[in-house]
């Protein structure tokens, strides 16, 4: 069975640490609501990593680090949407950016999407025994204990940033209307996507990148006087914000990058009409460190209510429960089957199906 849990339970850096010490082969699967990250491990070191979110991908890292501008990137992306290839290919092959430096800052990438994890308060992993696609597979491998000791470091970095941007609903806007000199190609992403005052998380989605990273740059910035923290909750003027050619293509990408990664993936808008039953129900001990609104959920699951019956109409409460549900399944703790109970052994009575033909009955006893 595949090792599963929760990263409340066992953190990334045990994780990690584990891996590496068991020379393990394989992908470790991080998942927290709509996001989804894999890591994979060659002999314990670490060989590739995939994420779901565009703004993570490895064109917006060459933006925000200033190797690349937006128009030379909308125009490799073209090339690559055209030709099949990765965007490190194309660039070197248009001469843009030479061979090293796209291996270096490819591995600067993915110790970047590593490290953000550690950041991670919540979500499942499950960890199993697949392969990354050859090429996203990385020239030298990344020494795991390493980079655990630098995620770490991320997370003492983050309580002091947290002094002053508390979390991510704060409202930030313009202390001045000029971009300070020498700033960063990060930090001038930053300073122009703050056009009008919104929220920290508003202005991560605009900027994209490391997550940590916009963050201690967004931290200095405010320690610079050049922005400024608005009070919680204080209304923001609406606008709209035009989506860039680039963002496009990278949305498209995704779903090509990721569909080898898909794979293991529980779309819950496609099994929702199921029934869950317990195939083996937690144990006395498990139910009772479950927090009370996990416990509360899979108690309702009795076999008589579809998935769609169950499930939350609030979005988060609707993935933390999808979550749980998933990773319950991983465990083989729980079955997925057509109807209710009940209206299976009452079309079974009618159809005078035997007992021995009942398949659900492993499942379900009847009082």
């Amino acid at each position: 069975m595949e090792f599963s849990g929760r990263l409340a339970s066992f953190p990334i850096a045990e994780l990690l640490t584990w891996a590496a010490n068991d020379h393990r082969t394989g992908a470790l699967v991080l998942r927290r609501t709509s996001r989804e990250k894999r890591i994979y491990f060659e002999r314990g070191e670490i060989v590739a990593c995939l994420t779901d979110s565009t703004t993570e991908f490895y064109g917006q890292h060459l933006l925000l680090e200033g190797h690349l501008d937006p128009d030379v990137l909308t125009r490799c992306l073209v090339k690559c949407q055209e030709e099949g290839k990765r965007l490190g290919v194309v660039l070197v092959d248009e001469g843009i950016v030479d061979r090293d430096t796209v291996e270096r800052t490819l591995a600067e990438q993915l110790e970047d999407l590593i490290r953000d994890v550690f950041l991670w308060d919540r979500g499942i992993f499950f960890f199993q025994a697949d392969q990354p696609p050859a090429e996203d597979i990385l020239a030298q491998p990344v020494n795991t204990l390493a980079l655990v000791l630098e995620g770490t470091q991320w997370i003492d970095e983050l309580i002091r940033i947290r002094q002053t941007l508390t979390h991510d609903n704060l409202y930030l806007r313009r202390a001045t209307d000029h971009e300070p000199d020498n700033s960063s190609p990060r930090a001038s992403a930053i300073f122009r996507k703050l056009k009008s005052a919104m929220s920290v998380a508003r202005l991560y989605q605009l900027t994209g990148g490391s997550y940590f990273r916009f963050l201690l740059e967004a931290h200095s910035l405010q320690q610079q006087h050049v922005l400024k923290v608005l009070d919680q909750g204080k209304e923001t003027p609406k606008s709209t914000h035009e989506l860039p050619l680039s963002n496009l293509l990278l949305e498209q990408a995704a779903e090509e990058q990721m569909s080898h990664a898909r794979r293991g993936a529980i779309p819950m808008d496609v099994v929702e009409s199921l029934v869950p039953v317990w195939a083996r129900a937690p144990g006395a001990q498990t139910w009772t460190n479950l927090p009370e609104s996990e416990r509360e959920f899979l108690s309702q699951i009795d076999g008589s209510q579809r998935l769609s019956d169950l499930l939350s109409d609030d979005r988060d409460a609707r993935e933390q429960q999808a979550e749980l549900l998933t990773l319950q399944l991983r465990k083989g703790a729980l079955a997925l089957i057509p109807s209710p109970v009940q209206e299976l052994e009452r079309d079974a009575d009618e159809r005078g199906t035997p007992e021995q033909r009942r398949w659900w009955r492993p499942f379900w006893k009847k009082d």
